[in-house]
């Protein structure tokens, strides 16, 4: 599909109510943090159907998250998508499909905080043996005096690569993903805009309190890309609001992201879509969670 490129892999979707019976007021952390006022939210699995109608086609993502008993630290998720023919007469995808591709990352806690991690992907399709990275991969996590993601070092084959990460409190305020640069800018405890080496990208809020504000989140992951430990939660806190829209200014005109959400009974996150810009062939995401 021309747009999985644009679309980061969740990996943790990875980055939704504050009370929910998965939930617990323990660490903030994988760490050492000590913050108890929010709740720390914990998904069983997030699925996503991804529409493209210019193209034709369209994918479904199921997301699944294990994590280890009586805290708020991920033994391991896996990441399937399976693509489909698009077809507006069955309202969005044909029922026939095949697996495209597959994604697992398993977790090493250690004594200090920090964590090992080891990935393996693989893809059919479409995919295989072109720009979907194959095989084993690995990688460490180490963390703040806060419990926040400090840096993400990985390594496959012979490459290798460092993330690292500032905070300015809960929030994040830099990310450096081995040169390509992210500066954050948050107001009112909301994230109002994220500059990085080329772009600039503005976010506009409802009055709609977000449930998630600690724990997994995917709510940046279609626009900024490469953030995929902070969809997990572990990269401070998200916008205390709901956002409406993102606005990346260029010489072609806007572009503009959207978003609409539903909740369940409880008040909880149930939907989350996001619908991309117009340039990009009527494209739009929708995720689901499960608690």
């Amino acid at each position: 599909m021309k747009t999985r490129r644009f679309f980061i892999i969740a990996a943790a979707a990875a980055s939704l109510a504050a009370v929910a019976t998965s939930c617990d007021k323990e660490n903030n952390n994988p760490g050492s943090g000590s913050e108890q006022e929010v709740a720390f939210i914990k998904l069983k699995s997030i699925e996503t159907t991804t529409v493209e109608p210019d193209y034709g086609q369209a994918e479904k993502s199921v997301y699944e998250f294990n994590w280890i008993e009586g805290g708020n630290r991920l033994a391991s998720f896996k990441y399937d998508v399976y693509a489909f023919v698009f077809d507006e007469e069955s309202e969005g995808y044909s029922t026939e499909s095949y697996h495209d591709r597959k994604q697992e990352t398993i977790f090493t806690w250690k004594e200090d905080g920090s964590a090992d991690y080891v990935r393996t992907d693989e893809a059919w399709g479409s995919n295989s043996g072109q720009w979907w990275d194959q095989g084993t991969s690995s990688g460490s996590l180490a963390f703040n005096e806060d419990g926040y993601l400090q840096q993400n070092s990985y390594k496959k084959d012979k490459y290798s690569y460092k993330q690292t990460y500032e905070y300015e409190g809960k929030y994040i305020a830099k990310i450096d993903l081995g040169g390509d640069v992210y500066t954050f800018n948050w107001e009112n405890d909301d994230l109002v805009s994220v500059k990085s080496n080329s772009a600039t990208f503005t976010f506009t809020y409802s009055s709609e309190v977000n449930p998630i504000t600690k724990g997994v989140n995917p709510l940046f992951l279609d626009i900024l890309g490469n953030n995929e430990f902070q969809a997990l939660g572990i990269a401070g806190l998200f916008p205390a609001h709901l956002p409406e829209k993102c606005t990346l200014a260029s010489m072609g005109g806007d572009m503009v992201w959207s978003f609409t959400y539903e909740k369940d009974a409880q008040g909880r996150l149930s939907k989350m879509k996001v619908t991309f810009p117009e340039m990009w062939g009527g494209i739009s995401k929708t995720y689901s969670f499960v608690y």
